[in-house]
């Protein structure tokens, strides 16, 4: 029972983070949250229930298939859109609160086109780092697939002394964060994530007094961000981290596992999507298998699926080869001319209400929804 209650507060905090509080009313968010809390109260405390037809199994939450924690699995009715960003923990054990751990933190996803990025952490008692570098963890960009799962059974084998969590960052969320008009780069995006999990880590009790990070630009401007930020900790920010030190290797078989498992699972909201080669290559830009499946699965007017990171060069380079060509005005561009655009806009909506104009079946494929007229 304990540990669905703590199932219930993860959901409800992925809820939160997946809503944009600025821009939804009220109205939304109240709605949204109610939704989930309706269906966590559908939730058997007895682990041994029937398993409804149409739910999936989850654990603690987490929108992987994957079992990275060692929680009870409970019934989840509905698993959360790729398209949001989420985060993902396993529980912290005793002795991770009341002896000193030192935290890694690593990424998998910085630079493919398609999927999301993956933050991960990785932390346990110092006392226990000799017996954490015995289990054998490497950085999980050198191994194979295998011999990753491998090593995350042995992160679940020892959840006594190991903890974790994960922020899964959508492709929607990394290219509007890019794309936006005031620039949110990938840097400060991986800083703001990495010290969103540390106070992840320390919110839930973990007495975390060693920060070891894989370095993401300027390692000695990092490190006096994150020592400003947690003073009294030990900090060290350095390149390679993740080959160096058992804690980073153990984060970055986390965020790797994790992100293959968003990738293979991964849910388009585009309807005419259902059916789609998932033969997606290793996601890279220069991949000659992504290239092709990027080629084929290009729609002319909107682009391509949400898997994809448009604002990648590679895409935006498709895009203006191959694409309906784009117009958005910005604050640069002539007032006069604006306001033109802005006159014929106006009167060709004011036309287009005498006659009702039939809807295109491209945008009922698509599940798009007419919210306003001019």
């Amino acid at each position: 029972a304990i540990a669905v209650k703590k199932t219930v507060e993860v959901v409800v905090h992925d809820v939160d983070a997946v809503i944009d509080v600025d821009d939804a009313s009220e109205e939304q968010i109240t709605t949204t949250r109610g939704s989930v809390k309706r269906k966590a109260a559908q939730i058997d405390v007895n682990a041994e229930a029937e398993e409804p037809e149409s739910a999936e199994m989850i654990v603690a939450a987490t929108a992987a298939s994957t079992e990275l924690s060692s929680a009870v699995k409970v019934p989840h009715y509905r698993r959360l859109p790729s398209a949001y960003s989420r985060t993902i923990e396993s529980e912290v054990p005793d002795i991770c609160k009341t002896e000193p751990c030192r935290l890694g933190i690593d990424e998998a996803g910085r630079g493919p086109v398609l999927g999301p990025m993956v933050y991960g952490t990785a932390f346990c008692p110092i006392s226990k780092l000799d017996e954490l570098r015995k289990m054998g963890f490497a950085d999980s960009k050198v191994l194979k697939e295998e011999q990753r799962d491998a090593l995350l059974e042995v992160i679940k084998d020892n959840n006594d002394i190991i903890a974790w969590n994960a922020r899964v960052l959508s492709p929607q969320d990394i290219c509007g964060s890019s794309l936006r008009k005031d620039k949110y780069n990938l840097n400060a995006l991986s800083h703001d994530t990495a010290i969103a999990l540390i106070r992840c880590a320390l919110a839930k009790g973990a007495n975390v007094t060693e920060i070891y990070v894989d370095t993401v630009g300027h390692a000695g401007k990092y490190q006096e961000k994150l020592e400003g930020l947690f003073p009294g900790k030990k900090i060290r920010v350095e390149s390679k981290a993740d080959a160096k030190y058992a804690v980073v290797s153990a984060a970055s078989i986390v965020a790797k596992t994790l992100r293959d498992e968003e990738i293979r699972n991964f849910q388009f909201e585009e309807s005419d999507m259902a059916n789609v080669d998932r033969n997606f290559g290793s996601g890279y830009p220069g991949d000659p298998t992504t290239k092709a499946w990027l080629r084929n699965n290009m729609d002319p007017i909107f682009g391509f699926p949400g898997l994809v990171r448009f604002s990648w060069s590679t895409v935006t380079k498709l895009l203006d080869e191959h694409c309906a060509p784009t117009y958005m005005n910005d604050e640069s561009e002539d007032e006069e001319e604006m306001v033109k655009g802005q006159k014929t806009l106006f009167e060709c909506g004011a036309v287009a209400k005498t006659k009702k104009s039939r809807r295109h079946a491209f945008f009922d494929r698509r599940n798009f929804s007419l919210v306003s007229d001019f």
